[in-house]
Protein backbone atom coordinates (compact mmCIF):
# COMPACT_ATOMS: atom_id res chain seq x y z
CA UNK A 1 0.00 0.00 0.00
CA UNK A 2 2.97 2.35 1.05
CA UNK A 3 4.49 1.73 -2.85
CA UNK A 4 1.08 2.48 -4.57
CA UNK A 5 0.43 5.71 -2.12
CA UNK A 6 4.30 6.74 -3.23
CA UNK A 7 3.37 6.75 -6.76
CA UNK A 8 0.31 8.14 -6.24
CA UNK A 9 1.82 11.37 -4.62
CA UNK A 10 4.29 11.52 -7.54
CA UNK A 11 1.27 11.80 -9.82
CA UNK A 12 0.73 8.47 -11.06
CA UNK A 13 -3.05 7.40 -11.69
CA UNK A 14 -2.49 3.55 -11.92
CA UNK A 15 -6.32 2.93 -12.53
CA UNK A 16 -6.07 5.17 -15.46
CA UNK A 17 -3.30 4.15 -16.85
CA UNK A 18 -4.87 0.26 -16.55
CA UNK A 19 -7.91 1.27 -18.33
CA UNK A 20 -5.91 3.15 -20.66
CA UNK A 21 -3.43 0.88 -21.62
CA UNK A 22 -4.11 -2.58 -20.63
CA UNK A 23 -0.96 -3.09 -18.32
CA UNK A 24 -0.42 -2.86 -14.96
CA UNK A 25 2.18 -4.10 -12.09
CA UNK A 26 3.24 -7.33 -10.84
CA UNK A 27 4.94 -7.72 -8.03
CA UNK A 28 7.71 -9.68 -8.46
CA UNK A 29 9.93 -9.44 -4.83
CA UNK A 30 8.70 -8.08 -1.51
CA UNK A 31 11.94 -8.16 1.03
CA UNK A 32 11.63 -7.22 4.30
CA UNK A 33 14.63 -6.49 6.42
CA UNK A 34 13.25 -6.27 10.35
CA UNK A 35 16.17 -3.93 12.68
CA UNK A 36 14.12 -4.96 15.34
CA UNK A 37 10.49 -6.40 16.80
CA UNK A 38 7.14 -4.49 15.17
CA UNK A 39 4.29 -4.95 17.82
CA UNK A 40 1.02 -5.65 16.51
CA UNK A 41 -0.71 -2.03 17.59
CA UNK A 42 2.49 -0.02 17.11
CA UNK A 43 1.70 2.42 14.99
CA UNK A 44 4.28 3.44 11.73
CA UNK A 45 5.07 5.75 9.35
CA UNK A 46 6.71 4.67 6.41
CA UNK A 47 8.79 6.09 3.42
CA UNK A 48 9.39 4.72 -0.04
CA UNK A 49 11.62 5.55 -2.75
CA UNK A 50 12.65 4.56 -5.58
CA UNK A 51 15.87 2.99 -6.30
CA UNK A 52 16.17 1.52 -10.11
CA UNK A 53 14.14 1.83 -12.84
CA UNK A 54 15.57 -0.46 -15.71
CA UNK A 55 13.28 -1.37 -18.72
CA UNK A 56 10.53 -3.12 -17.44
CA UNK A 57 10.84 -3.09 -13.73
CA UNK A 58 11.05 -0.73 -11.01
CA UNK A 59 12.64 -1.34 -7.38
CA UNK A 60 11.98 0.57 -4.07
CA UNK A 61 13.04 0.88 -1.00
CA UNK A 62 10.48 1.01 1.93
CA UNK A 63 11.38 1.85 5.50
CA UNK A 64 9.08 1.35 8.57
CA UNK A 65 9.65 4.05 11.62
CA UNK A 66 7.65 4.05 14.82
CA UNK A 67 5.25 6.92 14.51
CA UNK A 68 7.46 9.56 16.25
CA UNK A 69 9.81 8.76 13.42
CA UNK A 70 12.56 8.24 15.18
CA UNK A 71 12.76 4.70 15.45
CA UNK A 72 13.86 2.25 12.22
CA UNK A 73 11.93 -0.80 12.18
CA UNK A 74 12.79 -2.41 8.56
CA UNK A 75 13.66 -1.75 5.21
CA UNK A 76 13.25 -3.81 2.49
CA UNK A 77 12.89 -3.73 -1.45
CA UNK A 78 10.32 -4.16 -3.65
CA UNK A 79 10.18 -4.80 -7.25
CA UNK A 80 7.54 -4.22 -9.85
CA UNK A 81 7.11 -5.39 -13.33
CA UNK A 82 5.04 -3.50 -15.78
CA UNK A 83 3.22 -6.33 -17.72
CA UNK A 84 0.88 -6.39 -20.55
CA UNK A 85 -2.33 -7.64 -18.87
CA UNK A 86 -3.17 -10.03 -22.00
CA UNK A 87 -0.04 -11.23 -22.82
CA UNK A 88 1.45 -11.13 -19.06
CA UNK A 89 4.77 -10.47 -20.34
CA UNK A 90 7.11 -7.40 -19.09
CA UNK A 91 6.75 -4.09 -21.18
CA UNK A 92 8.85 -1.07 -20.91
CA UNK A 93 7.83 1.11 -17.73
CA UNK A 94 6.08 4.19 -19.42
CA UNK A 95 8.34 6.93 -19.97
CA UNK A 96 6.15 9.59 -18.04
CA UNK A 97 5.97 7.07 -15.42
CA UNK A 98 9.67 7.23 -15.19
CA UNK A 99 10.18 11.17 -15.39
CA UNK A 100 7.45 11.39 -12.65
CA UNK A 101 9.56 9.01 -9.97
CA UNK A 102 12.86 10.81 -10.98
CA UNK A 103 11.25 14.54 -9.98
CA UNK A 104 9.54 13.48 -7.29
CA UNK A 105 12.53 11.29 -5.38
CA UNK A 106 14.97 14.48 -6.26
CA UNK A 107 11.86 17.08 -4.95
Amino acid sequence: MAVSAYIRAAGWDNRAEIKASGADFHVVRALVEYKVGIGHDEELAIGVRTTRISNSSIAFQPAVFHADGDRLLATGEIVWVWTDQTTKRPIPVPDRLRALLMRFDAG
